[in-house]
């Protein structure tokens, strides 16, 4: 088994569809560039052991089959995972370029977004075919009918701010880029997709204006997050928030997006990509220092006080991510 090791590279994968979409895009570049002198396989055990998002409410399923059926994604033994960790392991997030890459490798961590590799949007959206059922493909069949803008408010792990995603949108965020897409399209109807769809229906929609044309998406839940996608990815307009699935949606359908402008990765691949980031000298001194507190227990207490070593903080805060 050792030796079969020698000419793989196995992708650790976790997290929901577009975490997976990422994973395997990553994947599959890798193999174009090595060819025959490896073998790109991808280790799922994530999916068996854990399957939930940070908070451990939503459920994370291994559903990029469903969502593109004809890929094929081949699964990494624990004996070959095991190997091939062994040998070398390397950590996306450290990683200047892929030319880094070579058998044998076991990557793990979290590389950017993958909208600007070289082939990624052509074999994605070419093979991303899901299954819809009823109700999906009732509201498809709406979408169809008028212009359409698709709404992402992601909530759940990310109601709170977070230090690799940032400060959750706020309902001003939303009013305003809802504001934006009346502008470009009148007629356009609001589709709202979240973990949350109480919230949406309870606090944000209030807070919105009264005249608007708006549907809530609330029943595929977290373990059909893949058919969301491919609502999101019919809108002709997509709003996005912290979380990737909007960003994902507008990728694979070619809608115009409107979204923060956040760590995933450049959109250079993308057109029609409208940027609104809110004023982040806005957000309170306390809600940073209770977020740090949270990420790192303990450390404010010997760093309060002390300009430079919170500058250093910073960098290290910066480093962890």
């Amino acid at each position: 088994m050792d030796h079969t090791a020698k000419n793989l590279v196995i992708v650790r994968i976790d997290g929901g569809i577009c975490s997976q979409i990422n994973f395997f895009a990553y994947g599959h570049a890798v193999q174009n560039m090595l060819g025959e002198r490896a073998k790109v396989k991808y280790d799922l055990s994530w999916f068996k052991e854990n399957g939930k998002d940070y908070f451990g409410k939503f459920v994370r399923n291994w559903d990029f089959p469903k969502a593109f059926p004809d890929l094929a994604v081949e699964e990494a033994s624990a004996e070959e995972i095991a190997a091939t960790k062994k040998r070398r392991t390397l950590d996306f997030s450290e990683l200047q370029s892929l030319q880094e890459i070579s058998a044998p490798a076991y990557l793990e961590g979290y590389p950017k977004g993958c909208f600007n590799l070289p082939g990624c949007r052509e074999v994605l959206t070419k093979n991303f075919r899901p299954a819809l059922d009823a109700e999906s493909a009732a509201v498809a069949a709406e979408i169809a009918e008028k212009p359409a803008c698709a709404v992402h408010v992601r909530r759940g792990d990310l109601t709170v701010s977070s230090v690799a995603y940032g400060v959750p949108c706020s309902t001003e965020y939303f009013a305003k880029t809802i504001k934006i897409v009346r502008a470009l399209e009148p007629r356009a109807k609001f589709y709202f997709f979240s973990d949350e769809p109480d919230y949406v229906r309870d606090e944000l929609l209030p807070a919105l204006p009264a005249d608007l044309d708006s549907k809530i998406v609330g029943f595929n839940g977290s373990d059909k997050g893949y058919m969301d996608l491919a609502l999101i990815a019919k809108c002709g307009y997509v709003i996005g928030s912290i979380g990737s699935l909007g960003v994902y949606g507008a990728f694979l359908g070619g809608g115009c997006l409107v979204t923060p402008k956040y760590s995933f990765g450049s959109l250079q691949a993308m057109d029609n990509v409208i940027y609104l980031n809110e004023d982040r000298a806005l957000i309170a001194l306390r809600q940073q220092q209770e977020e740090r507190q949270r990420v790192f227990p303990g450390v404010m207490k010997i760093r309060c006080g002390k300009k430079r070593s919170l500058q250093l903080f910073g960098r290290i805060r910066i480093d962890y991510r």
